[in-house]
């Protein structure tokens, strides 16, 4: 029910309010480091910027992990483009065919445990205590990806976001979620976006290591914009892809379920990854200068990719 899912994020946000307060005082008394506006700024063994919430050891271990099952699916994406979107249409579609119980998610995203491993044995723990069939997510960059999901052994679902709604959403979420510092302003994170000084790693790189491999096999690439836009015909897609047949009447429930406004309805309005679930939302946050200056960016990183389509509407 929507009142108790706003009962517990409520308690989630109270948590994280007092985790981000002690995390701004470390940073006031010098203790956390912080760099483009990332609070605990670090750089992990590929060179890629992180927040001390995204621990170090677990994002190499991630990058190495190869404990895979044959009914697991990775859902892969760069940071707000469509992973938790995904990721619960494939929960769905588990659901209607008996996999798993409805409202369940048998989901883990690998490379983000908070803080520190729960398990220093085993840095993955959390990864191998989901029950089959998993979905995996990672924001991981393409080329650091598992080796088994690299060459294409394990299923993997792709989410592609333009540029423009990325940097949009992504402000917010890194503010509420206390990963950048609070004086951060949007103009400097914007520019940080640019210039791919960003945590998780820069967008137009990442792009550039997936269009590389987008034909490779197993894989399915999908367009955050056509989630939005045609939600049934890729349910359907997303269900073949896994293996299974759904009935009209299973694929109406499928969409319905995931709905931006019923899913914002089902989890409370509290929750922080649903903003406003909108495409196109960058036409009344950017800036004409903005625009422009990232227009000129999606121009020199992506004129050679020639069958790339971002879709900004």
């Amino acid at each position: 029910m929507s009142w108790k899912n706003d009962i517990k994020f409520s308690i989630m946000f109270v948590v994280a309010h007092c985790v981000t307060l002690y995390r701004r005082l470390k940073v006031y008394l010098g203790i956390l480091k912080t760099k483009y506006g990332i609070i605990g700024y670090q750089l992990n063994q590929h060179g890629i910027p992180l927040s001390d919430l995204f621990a170090e050891e677990i994002h190499n271990a991630a990058s190495q992990y190869d404990r895979f099952r044959e009914d697991d699916v990775v859902v892969a994406t760069y940071a707000k483009s469509g992973t938790n979107f995904t990721e619960d249409i494939v929960a769905s579609i588990y659901a209607e065919v008996g996999l798993h119980q409805r409202g369940y998610k048998p989901h883990v995203r690998m490379e983000f445990t908070f803080f520190k491993a729960p398990n220093k044995e085993n840095l993955m723990a959390h990864v191998d205590a989901i029950p089959s069939p998993r979905i995996i997510s990672t924001h991981l960059q393409w080329d650091h990806l598992p080796e088994r999901v690299r060459n294409g052994t394990v299923r993997t679902i792709h989410c592609l976001r333009n540029p423009k709604d990325v940097v949009c959403s992504g402000f917010p979420f890194f503010r509420k979620l206390g990963v950048i510092h609070p004086n951060l302003t949007w103009k400097e994170f914007f520019q940080h976006f640019l210039d791919e000084n960003i945590i998780h790693g820069g967008y137009f790189q990442y792009v550039r290591q997936w269009y590389a491999h987008r034909h490779q096999k197993n894989l399915l690439n999908l367009e955050y914009e056509d989630l939005k836009r045609n939600l049934r015909e890729n349910v359907v897609k997303i269900a073949e892809f896994l293996g299974q047949s759904l009935t009209e009447e299973q694929i109406e429930r499928v969409v319905t379920e995931n709905t931006f406004e019923n899913k914002k309805k089902s989890v409370g309005s509290k929750h922080l990854i649903y903003r406003n679930g909108k495409s196109g939302g960058w036409r009344s946050e950017l800036t004409v200068e903005q625009n422009e200056l990232m227009d000129e960016k999606i121009k020199s990183e992506f004129e050679d990719l020639g069958e790339l389509n971002l879709q900004y509407d």
